[in-house]
């Protein structure tokens, strides 16, 4: 008997999936036989058993892959992080960045955010976001993110008043800036403030402790 499958894959669709199932004995149809296990709705690997009325069995397999990654969005500039919608079965993500021509694997997570470091400033990069079960691989789409990394200013210069700091820094391209301060030099609990201009190259604090020594980040 020769058992056939119309297909062997299938997407997650949130519906009761299976092959077809055609056997065949001498090139004839062949309908002496039951069939356990035609559906599934869940991302996974199903067995369909056919048993002939004789006791003998044979057993086929197919996948139901995870549907693929929504809603994949930049939430955090630096370090750049990466949320999205969770895909129904997943058990886990990878973030993926093309490289050469080439996706490459760069971060694997088991929630729906991740954060990539170490990125060149003035370039551009793209990434997608893929769900696994297990070593079943969700539908790709064409969902992509393509970001571009800005310039990184120069050390900023910077004057200090009565309870005041001045920071000033070189103008490099940007649509805005974002300038960081803490009293600890590791930036932990830094207060940041948005520029929204590219064209604005300075920013005055103030209400500072006296005699305190803090970091500046621009």
């Amino acid at each position: 008997v020769v058992v056939r499958l119309s297909q062997t894959q299938f997407t997650y669709n949130g519906k009761a999936q299976g092959p077809k199932l055609t056997a065949t004995y001498a090139g004839q149809p062949f309908s002496g036989y039951t069939v356990r296990g035609g559906t599934a709705t869940n991302p996974g690997t199903y067995t369909v058993t056919l048993r002939g009325t004789g006791g003998d069995s044979t057993q086929r397999t197919y996948t139901i892959r995870p549907a693929k990654v929504q809603q994949i969005k930049i939430t955090k500039r630096e370090p750049k992080t990466f949320s999205w919608q969770k895909a129904v079965g997943a058990s886990t993500y990878r973030l993926q960045q093309k490289k050469d021509g080439k996706w490459v694997t760069v971060k694997t997570v088991s929630g729906n955010s991740a954060k990539v470091s170490g990125l060149s400033p003035a370039a551009t990069y793209t990434f997608r976001v893929t769900a696994y079960k297990g070593g079943i691989a969700g539908a790709y789409g064409s969902n992509y993110v393509t970001c571009t990394t800005p310039l990184t200013p120069a050390a900023p210069k910077l004057t200090a008043g009565k309870g005041t700091v001045t920071v000033k820094w070189k103008k490099v391209t940007a649509s805005g800036y974002e300038v960081r301060y803490s009293a600890r030099s590791d930036m932990k609990k830094a207060k940041t403030v948005k520029i929204s201009s590219g064209k604005t190259v300075q920013k005055k604090f103030s209400k500072l402790s006296r005699h305190k020594k803090y970091y500046v980040q621009v």
